[in-house]
């Protein structure tokens, strides 16, 4: 699956750094990123989409996740009163899912599917969304 190809990049990063490199703290450094979750530079980038709304037209969504696991996550209610909402935390990326965390996110209430350059949002137990608007879960990688 997705999580061998991230070991196989890793693990050729690592190899390449050693070659070219007998400094250990370097080597301790890329350790730590590997542990934290398989990084791939595809996944970093800014994801934008309406996602579906119980009670308002939907939610424009902006998240932006950086390289060093910070994440920006604007958030625009369509309705009137047109309330908006800023969160800026760090992910973690565990197989293909990526989870965020902030002071003001509710635990397990964003986690992402990561699908070639589309985010698809998981309920609160990590699934995808069933029923009519399923196919409306999604935020596409925008394309600079």
């Amino acid at each position: 699956g997705l999580g061998d190809v991230y070991k196989r990049q890793v693990l050729v990063v690592l190899g390449l750094s050693s070659c070219k490199n007998t400094d250990s703290s370097k080597q301790s450094s890329h350790e730590k990123v590997v542990s934290k979750g398989f990084y791939n530079d595809s996944i970093k980038g800014l994801y934008i989409g309406t996602l579906p709304c119980a009670d308002c037209l939907g939610i424009k969504t902006e998240l932006h996740l950086k390289e060093d696991y910070n994440f920006t996550l604007n958030q625009v209610y369509l309705e009137t009163s047109g309330s908006a909402f800023t969160v800026v935390g760090n992910y973690t990326i565990k197989q293909d899912t990526i989870k965020l965390y902030g002071n003001t996110i509710t635990p397990d209430a964003h986690q992402y599917l990561y699908l070639k350059d589309t985010l698809i949002k998981l309920n609160l137990k990590g699934e995808r969304i069933k029923g009519m608007l399923s196919q409306k879960y999604k935020l596409p990688k925008k394309n600079f």
